[in-house]
């Protein structure tokens, strides 16, 4: 039994830890350097352009897995499009 509680505790743990960091994202997109750096992640994720290359499996894999991590982000801020384009396509 002690075994349930101590899965119990780190689904409790990691469910604090992904608000922490949800709520960490939000803020940093409330700043202008936060919004400078999501930019920036943005563009090195691939976002805006296509990730598929013919014949090339593994660079198609690598550019998906770079996609990946942007739609991790995105997740975590809980943006809707809108919100994404005015912070994406916002002039410094």
């Amino acid at each position: 039994m002690p075994e349930k509680a101590d899965d119990d505790f780190s689904l409790v743990d990691e469910n604090i830890h992904r608000r922490r960091i949800a709520q960490d994202y939000k803020t940093l997109a409330g700043e202008v350097y936060g919004k400078r750096v999501l930019r920036h992640l943005y563009s090195i994720c691939g976002q805006g352009s296509t990730s598929f290359k013919r014949n090339e499996p593994e660079s198609t894999a690598f550019g998906e897995g770079r996609r990946w991590v942007w739609l991790q982000i995105e997740a975590a801020l809980r943006w809707k499009p809108e919100q994404r384009a005015k912070v994406i396509e916002e002039e410094e």
